[in-house]
């Protein structure tokens, strides 16, 4: 028996289930623009699909495509990459500012509703064109009914730098029209300008990331709570060595076997004050090395820019 779909979605028509067959490169259903229907709730060009769903087959091409990697130590060294490991399901439809970033139903990357027609996510989750990318909301689980929504424009950070290490993370991505909010689709407040997160806050990440070393995706929506390190640790030769810009925050996870990993780049920090903090940037290759913390891009410095872009 299928699972039945979410409340305010619609399945759509011929309830044909579309197999990994039929796509060359993913494990998730697709479903043809032609056969799609304007779901409720959504702008002009969105439609109502089933999320992707993940095997490990295709962990290596999200690994070349939809994480963060860059060199360690400068160019030519080691690659450290985004992506929850040790994380718990989340409970449904609890963050539903939570969007999925999918290249043919294949989730790539987290981001964050932010404005009934503006998404926020990292900017080097954008390696391709975005003709190419869907934005889908109300997931919790990939597997299920969700609303896909093309992009209109995408706005990296003006200053954004994938080399040597990430700086200015950030994208913006526009819908092809605004939502509507309802239980499952509904945006995060953004901080204060001076809002900074201090060392020692407590917070959380959310996303369907790995749930364990090259392993597959989470089906479900997990979550993790994390803790902001003093920069000036994470600076250290022994740690990030210096890497760490005022503009970035630092997380620690409870305990060892815990950590981001692939397919979470993009994904909203969330801390005491339920407001978007950071956007997940990078973390080690190990995904849970201890001495190469994830990091996340501050959201708050960012704030003046963010309003201007979805101004204009």
């Amino acid at each position: 028996m299928p699972p039945p779909p979410q409340e305010g979605v619609s399945e759509r028509p011929g309830g044909r289930s579309l197999h990994p067959a039929d796509s060359p490169h993913h494990g998730g259903a697709l479903v043809p623009a032609a056969a799609a229907a304007a779901g409720p709730g959504g702008p002009e060009g969105s439609r109502w699909v089933r999320g992707s769903s993940f095997s490990s087959s295709i962990s290596s091409w999200l690994q070349s495509r939809g994480c963060a990697v860059v060199p360690e130590g400068g160019p030519g060294g080691n690659t450290f990459e985004t992506c929850i490991i040790g994380g718990r399901e989340a409970v449904p439809h609890s963050r539903p500012y939570m969007v999925s970033l999918q290249k043919a139903g294949a989730h790539l990357c987290g981001g964050v509703l932010v404005h009934p027609q503006w998404v926020l996510t990292a900017a080097h989750c954008l390696d391709q064109p975005e003709s190419q990318l869907r934005l889908v909301l109300g997931l919790h689980e990939l597997g299920r009914p969700g609303l896909a929504v093309r992009i209109r424009a995408a706005v990296p950070h003006p200053e954004y730098k994938p080399l040597p290490h990430l700086e200015n993370d950030l994208a913006l991505l526009k819908l092809d029209g605004k939502v509507k909010t309802s239980r499952t689709i509904r945006p995060l407040a953004l901080p204060a300008g001076r809002q900074a997160v201090a060392a020692g806050a407590r917070c959380s990440l959310a996303g369907w990331g790995l749930t364990h070393q090259n392993g597959p995706l989470a089906r479900a929506l997990q979550e993790l709570d994390l803790r902001v390190l003093d920069a000036r640790m994470c600076n250290n030769s022994r740690f990030w060595d210096g890497a760490i810009t005022p503009r970035m925050l630092c997380l620690e996870a409870p305990s060892k076997g815990q950590g981001p990993c692939k397919g979470n780049s993009g994904g909203p920090l969330v801390c005491s004050r339920g407001k978007v903090a950071g956007i997940l940037s990078f973390s080690s290759k190990a995904c849970t090395n201890i001495f190469k913390p994830p990091v996340a891009t501050a959201v708050a410095p960012y704030v003046s820019w963010i309003r201007k872009v979805i101004r204009h």
